[in-house]
């Protein structure tokens, strides 16, 4: 088990306030890149997921029309 402490949870008493600052504002650019990242990966799931339940839709819509056509 890796026992460093991460940079962003260095103690405050030891950084100078510009440099905490910093490491804050890098911290949460790092988020907000990972979110974002995360964000598209879920809009591009989405599309996938979409575009499939499409595909089922229409192969229910073929069953249902070859049932229709063996009963006749």
């Amino acid at each position: 088990m890796n026992n460093t402490i991460p940079s962003e949870q260095v103690s405050t008493a030891s950084v100078k306030p510009e440099l905490q600052r910093d490491l804050s504002l890098n911290t949460l650019k790092t988020n907000e890149q990972q979110l974002r990242e995360e964000i598209e990966a879920l809009r591009r799931e989405t599309q996938e997921l979409t575009e499939k339940d499409e595909e089922l839709k229409q192969d229910i819509e073929k069953i249902h029309e070859k049932i229709t056509t063996a009963e006749d």
